[in-house]
């Protein structure tokens, strides 16, 4: 299970990310997985990138951590069969 991974700004747009995101993928095919998952901010920048690669939004979820700021806790369950 991976716990986070975040890009640095300065490394948006050279496709790095989806570099990265079939490498997760064909790791998990090669546990014999057929789905992957992940959480992602409802306002955050990163839901696109995940849309536009192929995740689609299975249920809104909410960031549980005592600290977390109001307006980041409204999280999106995303899924994508591989």
């Amino acid at each position: 299970m991976i716990q986070k991974i975040y890009l640095l700004q300065e490394h948006s747009g050279k496709g790095y990310g989806y570099q990265l995101l079939e490498i997760l993928e064909d790791y998990a095919r090669n546990l014999g997985k057929r789905l992957v998952w992940l959480d992602t901010m409802q306002n955050g920048t990163a839901l696109n990138f995940y849309l536009k690669n192929g995740f689609v939004i299975h249920k809104k979820s909410r960031l549980a951590l005592p600290n977390a700021i109001e307006e980041e806790r409204p999280m999106l369950v995303l899924t994508k069969e591989i």
